[in-house]
């Protein structure tokens, strides 16, 4: 019986809540970036010195859902600015 074609690829934006709401710069915590203390954040614990856009996420899971990933299974990409490295 042929093996059946199984791809799972999990992208993780922090998947802590404190982390996400903090990591990712939406409508809702675009105030806090504007802030001292947010921006002081950054650059104290986030290799790449800004918040997460939208987009960052989105282009992750863009490559893992084209042909590009298609070699990509049974992994977690963690998009977080190299903070879990930093941290680590």
């Amino acid at each position: 019986m042929p093996a059946p074609e199984l791809l799972s690829t999990v992208t993780q934006p922090n998947l802590d809540v404190f982390r996400l709401t903090i990591d990712l710069e939406t409508a809702m915590t675009a105030g806090w970036w504007q802030k001292p203390q947010g921006r002081a954040w950054l650059q104290e614990r986030v290799p790449m010195r800004r918040a997460a856009q939208p987009d960052d996420i989105a282009q992750a899971v863009a490559v893992l859902a084209s042909e590009s990933g298609d070699y990509i299974t049974g992994t977690s990409l963690t998009v977080d600015g190299g903070l879990t490295a930093y941290s680590a």
